[in-house]
């Protein structure tokens, strides 16, 4: 299934949908009437508007989620924290390997010192 969407209108979906939702939830708007003119809101049960919501926030979302443009950005997001994580793993390593060869050497201590710039 290809999506046409860019991914700057599925979030706008997402985000009026979202919005329309909560709006009408905080506010208390009762569902009689009618919706667009068309469609009489009188006869309509309360759960089963909510689950109507519910399914096309969840449609919004989904169609954000999977745009492909979306998909790049989280993966580049990932594996940039991923090498962050890593960079950060291997200094913790050499350091810990620098402190332990210190305590074992005290001349190495003294050329650590030198190396880090702290004597």
């Amino acid at each position: 299934m290809e999506l046409e969407d860019v991914s700057e209108k599925a979030r706008r979906n997402v985000m009026l949908a979202s919005t329309g939702i909560l709006a009408v939830w905080a506010l208390g708007i009762p569902l009689d009437g009618k919706l667009v003119g068309a469609v009489n809101l009188n006869e309509v049960q309360p759960w089963r508007a909510w689950i109507c919501a519910a399914i096309v926030l969840i449609y919004f979302y989904l169609r954000f989620r999977l745009s492909p443009s979306v998909a790049t950005a989280r993966k580049d997001y990932f594996d940039f924290k991923r090498m962050k994580a890593r960079q950060r793993n291997e200094q913790y390593a050499f350091d810990q390997f620098d402190t332990l060869t210190a305590k074992n050497d005290p001349a190495s201590n003294f050329r650590l010192r030198l190396r880090r710039g702290t004597d």
